[in-house]
């Protein structure tokens, strides 16, 4: 398993936690032959921001639209007057 760019090295009756909207990424790895069964639980968002760092892409979930890191506006701002 990785969080949050860790590696950390999982095997039967292991429990992991992290805490929700904390923007600690989490990956299952299955480094064996053996079938990893794992039971995922959290809440599903309407309203969720998903970042995928080794893809450098951000998912808004609800209006499923897909961004890529990398591409950012340069000097832009919100304010109206500038």
């Amino acid at each position: 398993m990785r969080i949050d760019g860790k590696e950390i090295l999982i095997k039967t009756g292991d429990v992991i936690l992290k805490p929700a909207g904390k923007d600690i990424a989490h990956q299952f790895i299955n480094n064996s032959s053996e079938i990893l069964q794992i039971l995922d639980v959290g809440t599903r968002e309407e309203d969720d921001v998903i970042t995928y760092p080794d893809e450098n892409v951000i998912l808004i979930k609800n209006k499923k639209l897909i961004f890529n890191i990398n591409d950012n506006i340069k000097d832009w701002t919100s304010e109206l007057n500038e």
